[in-house]
């Protein structure tokens, strides 16, 4: 296991809370344009089947930095103070 994946599993809990509360933003700051499109696509489509669907997406897209970068905050904010990083050594 390299440097990398160590950090990685060792803070495996705090990056998947931390990825989940960035979907979360996501969502959340899209929520509304999203649903207007939709709408508006049923509307041009005059659908009226009442078992017609609704398709609304989200895509995430992190980076493996981002992910590092979760961890390594994490391992440095680990002391009260700051000792360096141990993802930069």
């Amino acid at each position: 296991m390299n440097k990398y994946q160590k950090l990685l599993v060792e803070n495996r809990e705090l990056i998947i809370a931390e990825l989940a509360e960035r979907m979360k933003d996501v969502v959340y700051v899209n929520a509304e344009r999203k649903a207007e499109y939709a709408f508006d696509n049923i509307i041009l489509r005059g659908v009226t089947d009442g078992e017609a669907s609704v398709l609304i997406t989200h895509e995430f897209r992190f980076v493996m930095n981002d992910l590092f970068q979760v961890a390594a905050r994490n391992e440095r904010t680990k002391d009260d103070h700051f000792e360096g990083c141990k993802f930069s050594g």
